[in-house]
């Protein structure tokens, strides 16, 4: 099963002008909108209906919240090695709305990574704890 995706041509103005990165996994591969500046980071997928949901990945991050959701949320914690190389290290699928959340023990600030996703896209694109993939 081959799974391709990028990101649509329209998105939410909170992300226009923001980095992309490249997700790769065996045969899966998506686009992702990087929260690096601190508005996006803060505002996230916040206020967004479920079609409008990108895959949005959070450098350096151990905890978030999904308060302002108006759907639930996949979110996958990654760590994240300085080339790139990252693993799944756990998955909570359809995070409710007004919930913190938080990376598992043990991971460090510089390589803890959150990746929110659309409910259930993290089976669909086969993310699960233990998956190795290359972020570019």
């Amino acid at each position: 099963m081959t799974v391709a995706r990028t990101l649509p041509a329209e998105v939410a103005p909170r992300f226009r002008g923001a980095t992309r990165a490249v997700v790769r996994s065996g045969e899966a591969s998506f686009e992702a909108v990087v929260a690096e500046r601190f508005a996006l980071r803060l505002r996230g997928l916040a206020g967004l209906a479920q079609g409008d949901v990108v895959p949005l990945l959070f450098p350096r991050c151990r905890s978030l919240h999904t308060f302002g959701m108006r759907t639930e949320i996949d979110v996958v914690w990654l760590d994240v090695a300085p080339d790139g190389q990252a693993s799944v290290l756990d998955v909570v699928a359809r995070a409710e709305r007004r919930r913190f959340l938080r990376a598992p023990r043990g991971v460090k600030l510089e390589r803890a990574t959150a990746l929110e996703l659309a409910p259930d896209d993290a089976v669909a694109l086969g993310l699960a704890p233990g998956r190795r993939f290359q972020l570019g």
